[in-house]
């Protein structure tokens, strides 16, 4: 598990080596986390405590605190309810901000690892949203056909649609039959989507 501490050693261990105070630091770091000031020990000690490294090839460390139950990301609650700032915050880039420093305004922090729950920081880059939608794209992950959540029909209406356009049945007629646009049907027609 990743830790920072006083221990001073010399060399890499775990993707960590010495920051020039002798605290550990991750190693494409230039300080380590307390002499950035990232953020209050309270909280490194938490978050620290909900890293478990898994031990397949893929080498994520797994976020074993709170997940988002709509997005699928590791959270951590930072602020205080004292002063009203309490709030959650990504447990992703709060590893970004521990192990490497801050996000600059505009980017975000990107999984290479594709898995929501990694916090591992060698698995993390910055980038734009648009980065990260060609990512997705270049890996395959954007949703399509079936596995779409808003489509309004599957591969066998699409072409059961094409079979009615064969046989000479307009696309309005078509439309009302499915419920869906006329301009779906269109669509269809014309090899955009549902191609088979």
């Amino acid at each position: 598990m990743p830790g920072a501490g006083n221990s001073c050693h010399t060399g890499t261990m775990n993707g960590y080596d010495s920051c020039a105070c002798g605290n550990l630091k991750w190693y494409k770091s230039t300080r380590c986390a307390q002499c950035r000031k990232a953020a209050e020990p309270i909280r490194e000690q938490r978050f620290l405590s909900h890293i478990e490294p898994m031990l397949d090839d893929r080498g994520c460390w797994e976020w074993t605190g709170t997940i988002h139950p709509k997005y699928g990301y590791g959270y951590i609650t930072v602020g205080s309810k004292k002063d009203g700032t309490k709030r959650p915050y990504h447990a992703h880039r709060f590893s970004w901000e521990y192990h490497i420093g801050p996000i600059p305004k505009g980017l975000i922090v990107c999984h290479k690892c594709d898995n929501k729950t990694c916090v591992n920081p060698d698995h993390l880059f910055l980038g734009t949203p648009a980065d990260n939608s060609r990512d997705m794209v270049a890996k395959g992950r954007q949703a399509r056909g079936e596995s779409h959540g808003r489509r309004k029909i599957g591969q066998q209406e699409a072409d059961d649609i094409r079979n009615l356009l064969g046989s000479g049945v307009f696309q309005e007629e078509i439309a009302k039959r499915f419920s869906v646009s006329q301009s779906l049907v269109s669509l269809i027609k014309l090899g955009k989507i549902w191609t088979s």
